[in-house]
């Protein structure tokens, strides 16, 4: 087993866990990262031409939460320099 794979898909899942928890970015983009968290070591089982089919979510989730960053309206910062 690879030792690397377990430490990047917990760490994919705090990412997640922070997202829910602040509240900051939309939480259905949250949700989906984790799916593909989850899905992305499934891929292995799966033929060659359907793995790359796994990073659909993924994508989508990382699309959404650039998108609500950039779109959200920025309030003026507390202390002006």
């Amino acid at each position: 087993m690879d030792p690397v794979g377990p430490r990047v898909d917990s760490r994919r899942l705090a990412v997640w866990y922070r997202d829910i928890r602040a509240g900051i970015l939309p939480r259905w983009a949250g949700a989906l990262l984790a799916l593909s968290t989850v899905l992305a070591p499934m891929g292995a089982l799966l033929p060659n031409a359907s793995q790359p089919k796994i990073a659909i979510p993924q994508g989508l989730a990382l699309a959404w939460l650039g998108y609500a960053l950039w779109a959200e309206p920025r309030n003026a910062s507390p202390c002006d320099l």
